[in-house]
Protein backbone atom coordinates (compact mmCIF):
# COMPACT_ATOMS: atom_id res chain seq x y z
CA UNK A 1 0.00 0.00 0.00
CA UNK A 2 1.22 3.38 -0.93
CA UNK A 3 2.33 5.87 1.98
CA UNK A 4 -0.07 8.51 0.75
CA UNK A 5 -3.17 6.30 1.99
CA UNK A 6 -1.52 5.25 4.81
CA UNK A 7 -1.51 9.31 5.65
CA UNK A 8 -4.86 9.03 4.48
CA UNK A 9 -5.99 6.62 6.89
CA UNK A 10 -3.56 7.84 9.90
CA UNK A 11 -5.72 11.43 9.70
CA UNK A 12 -8.09 10.33 11.10
CA UNK A 13 -6.31 10.26 14.64
CA UNK A 14 -6.93 13.86 15.97
CA UNK A 15 -3.04 15.30 16.21
CA UNK A 16 -3.12 15.11 20.31
CA UNK A 17 -2.41 11.53 19.74
CA UNK A 18 1.06 11.04 18.57
CA UNK A 19 1.38 8.28 20.57
CA UNK A 20 -1.91 6.24 18.80
CA UNK A 21 0.01 6.48 15.38
CA UNK A 22 3.34 5.74 15.98
CA UNK A 23 1.70 2.31 17.71
CA UNK A 24 -0.95 1.89 15.15
CA UNK A 25 2.49 1.89 12.29
CA UNK A 26 4.14 -0.14 14.43
CA UNK A 27 1.74 -2.90 14.97
CA UNK A 28 1.13 -2.58 11.01
CA UNK A 29 4.88 -3.19 9.97
CA UNK A 30 4.60 -6.64 12.25
CA UNK A 31 1.07 -7.40 11.26
CA UNK A 32 2.08 -7.81 7.62
CA UNK A 33 5.60 -9.64 8.61
CA UNK A 34 3.54 -12.22 10.48
CA UNK A 35 1.01 -12.34 7.42
CA UNK A 36 3.82 -12.68 4.83
CA UNK A 37 5.46 -15.23 6.88
CA UNK A 38 2.65 -17.48 8.04
CA UNK A 39 1.07 -17.88 3.92
CA UNK A 40 1.35 -21.35 4.22
CA UNK A 41 -1.15 -21.54 6.96
CA UNK A 42 -3.46 -18.97 5.76
CA UNK A 43 -3.48 -18.88 1.84
CA UNK A 44 -5.22 -16.08 1.86
CA UNK A 45 -4.58 -12.89 -1.08
CA UNK A 46 -3.40 -9.61 -1.70
CA UNK A 47 -7.36 -8.15 -0.58
CA UNK A 48 -6.93 -9.73 2.74
CA UNK A 49 -3.70 -8.09 3.42
CA UNK A 50 -5.47 -4.93 2.85
CA UNK A 51 -8.05 -5.68 5.03
CA UNK A 52 -5.61 -6.20 7.59
CA UNK A 53 -3.18 -3.50 7.07
CA UNK A 54 -6.30 -1.15 7.22
CA UNK A 55 -7.56 -2.53 10.31
CA UNK A 56 -3.88 -2.74 11.86
CA UNK A 57 -3.75 0.92 11.15
CA UNK A 58 -7.23 1.79 12.50
CA UNK A 59 -7.49 -0.73 15.22
CA UNK A 60 -6.97 1.83 18.45
CA UNK A 61 -9.13 5.03 16.57
CA UNK A 62 -11.62 3.80 19.72
CA UNK A 63 -9.20 5.20 21.83
CA UNK A 64 -10.28 8.76 21.30
CA UNK A 65 -13.54 8.09 22.52
CA UNK A 66 -13.26 5.59 25.27
CA UNK A 67 -10.36 3.83 26.44
CA UNK A 68 -11.82 0.56 28.19
CA UNK A 69 -13.88 -0.42 25.19
CA UNK A 70 -11.76 1.16 22.73
CA UNK A 71 -11.93 -2.29 20.91
CA UNK A 72 -15.42 -1.84 20.07
CA UNK A 73 -15.66 1.88 19.19
CA UNK A 74 -12.61 1.35 16.64
CA UNK A 75 -15.44 -0.65 14.92
CA UNK A 76 -18.04 1.69 14.88
CA UNK A 77 -16.10 4.18 13.75
CA UNK A 78 -14.89 1.69 10.79
CA UNK A 79 -18.43 0.71 10.00
CA UNK A 80 -19.82 4.28 10.27
CA UNK A 81 -17.27 6.64 8.28
CA UNK A 82 -18.32 6.65 5.00
CA UNK A 83 -15.00 8.72 4.12
CA UNK A 84 -12.60 6.01 4.44
CA UNK A 85 -10.96 4.57 1.45
CA UNK A 86 -12.70 1.33 0.91
CA UNK A 87 -16.20 -0.03 0.43
CA UNK A 88 -19.35 -0.76 2.45
CA UNK A 89 -18.53 -4.33 2.34
CA UNK A 90 -14.98 -4.04 3.15
CA UNK A 91 -15.74 -2.40 6.14
CA UNK A 92 -18.07 -4.85 7.72
CA UNK A 93 -14.62 -6.98 7.18
CA UNK A 94 -11.96 -4.30 9.00
CA UNK A 95 -13.50 -3.49 11.21
CA UNK A 96 -14.66 -6.75 12.81
CA UNK A 97 -10.60 -7.31 12.26
CA UNK A 98 -10.00 -4.29 14.42
CA UNK A 99 -12.56 -5.03 16.92
CA UNK A 100 -11.42 -8.28 17.90
CA UNK A 101 -7.26 -7.10 18.30
CA UNK A 102 -8.40 -7.74 21.86
CA UNK A 103 -11.12 -8.99 24.17
CA UNK A 104 -13.21 -11.59 23.01
CA UNK A 105 -13.38 -13.90 20.65
CA UNK A 106 -15.59 -13.49 17.58
CA UNK A 107 -18.38 -15.20 18.47
CA UNK A 108 -22.02 -15.65 15.97
CA UNK A 109 -24.10 -13.66 18.81
CA UNK A 110 -22.19 -10.62 17.87
CA UNK A 111 -24.22 -8.39 15.60
CA UNK A 112 -21.92 -7.50 12.66
CA UNK A 113 -19.40 -10.64 12.50
CA UNK A 114 -23.12 -12.84 12.50
CA UNK A 115 -24.15 -11.86 9.88
CA UNK A 116 -20.91 -11.92 7.39
CA UNK A 117 -21.36 -15.42 5.93
CA UNK A 118 -18.73 -17.95 6.55
CA UNK A 119 -15.72 -17.05 4.16
CA UNK A 120 -15.49 -13.41 5.46
CA UNK A 121 -16.22 -14.81 8.91
CA UNK A 122 -12.84 -17.21 8.48
CA UNK A 123 -11.20 -14.19 6.73
CA UNK A 124 -12.05 -11.79 9.66
CA UNK A 125 -10.97 -14.81 12.01
CA UNK A 126 -8.08 -15.58 11.03
CA UNK A 127 -6.47 -11.83 10.49
CA UNK A 128 -7.81 -10.92 13.52
CA UNK A 129 -4.77 -13.85 15.32
CA UNK A 130 -2.42 -12.65 13.29
CA UNK A 131 -3.58 -8.38 14.63
CA UNK A 132 -3.83 -9.71 18.50
CA UNK A 133 -0.52 -10.70 18.35
CA UNK A 134 1.16 -7.66 16.61
CA UNK A 135 -0.91 -5.53 19.00
CA UNK A 136 0.78 -7.45 21.58
CA UNK A 137 4.25 -7.30 20.47
CA UNK A 138 3.87 -3.44 20.66
CA UNK A 139 2.30 -3.44 24.63
CA UNK A 140 4.48 -1.00 25.90
CA UNK A 141 4.20 1.25 23.07
CA UNK A 142 8.09 1.52 22.52
CA UNK A 143 8.43 -0.05 19.15
CA UNK A 144 10.93 -2.60 21.08
CA UNK A 145 10.82 -4.54 17.91
CA UNK A 146 12.70 -4.56 14.55
CA UNK A 147 11.52 -7.67 12.51
CA UNK A 148 10.73 -11.19 13.38
CA UNK A 149 10.92 -14.88 12.08
CA UNK A 150 8.27 -17.48 11.83
CA UNK A 151 8.75 -21.04 11.89
CA UNK A 152 6.14 -23.49 11.16
CA UNK A 153 6.29 -27.23 13.28
CA UNK A 154 3.48 -30.18 12.87
CA UNK A 155 2.13 -28.90 15.93
CA UNK A 156 3.70 -26.15 16.95
CA UNK A 157 4.59 -22.41 15.66
CA UNK A 158 8.20 -20.86 16.91
CA UNK A 159 7.83 -16.85 16.38
CA UNK A 160 11.03 -15.27 17.21
CA UNK A 161 11.95 -11.28 17.27
CA UNK A 162 15.05 -9.54 16.87
CA UNK A 163 14.59 -6.35 19.36
CA UNK A 164 15.00 -2.53 17.81
CA UNK A 165 17.38 -2.06 20.98
CA UNK A 166 19.51 -4.51 22.53
CA UNK A 167 17.35 -5.69 25.26
CA UNK A 168 14.56 -8.24 24.50
CA UNK A 169 11.41 -6.81 25.09
CA UNK A 170 10.06 -9.01 28.02
CA UNK A 171 6.59 -7.64 28.71
CA UNK A 172 5.70 -7.33 24.99
CA UNK A 173 6.60 -10.50 24.33
CA UNK A 174 4.87 -12.13 27.40
CA UNK A 175 1.68 -10.19 26.39
CA UNK A 176 1.70 -11.09 22.12
CA UNK A 177 2.29 -15.04 23.81
CA UNK A 178 -1.65 -14.14 25.30
CA UNK A 179 -3.13 -12.99 22.58
CA UNK A 180 -1.92 -15.97 20.66
CA UNK A 181 -4.76 -17.94 21.81
CA UNK A 182 -6.99 -17.15 18.68
CA UNK A 183 -4.02 -18.38 16.10
CA UNK A 184 -3.39 -20.98 17.96
CA UNK A 185 -7.27 -22.27 17.97
CA UNK A 186 -7.32 -21.34 14.56
CA UNK A 187 -4.54 -23.61 13.04
CA UNK A 188 -4.81 -25.98 15.59
CA UNK A 189 -1.61 -25.69 17.20
CA UNK A 190 -0.63 -26.96 20.65
CA UNK A 191 1.82 -24.62 21.13
CA UNK A 192 2.97 -20.45 20.09
CA UNK A 193 6.63 -19.75 20.84
CA UNK A 194 6.82 -16.37 20.94
CA UNK A 195 11.19 -15.47 22.25
CA UNK A 196 13.23 -12.90 21.96
CA UNK A 197 16.85 -12.56 19.82
CA UNK A 198 19.54 -11.66 21.41
CA UNK A 199 22.09 -9.26 19.71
Amino acid sequence: MKKKKYKEILSHYPEEYPDLVSHCKQVTKLAIQLFNKTCSLHKLGKKEKKYLIYASLLHDIGYIIDSISHNKHSCKFIIENSSLPFCKKAREVIACVARYHRGPLPKQTHKIFGKLDGKKQEIVTILSSLLRIADGLDYTHQNSIKSLKVKIDSDRVLIEVNPSKGSIPTIDLERSKKKSDLFAHVFQFKEVHIIGKAK
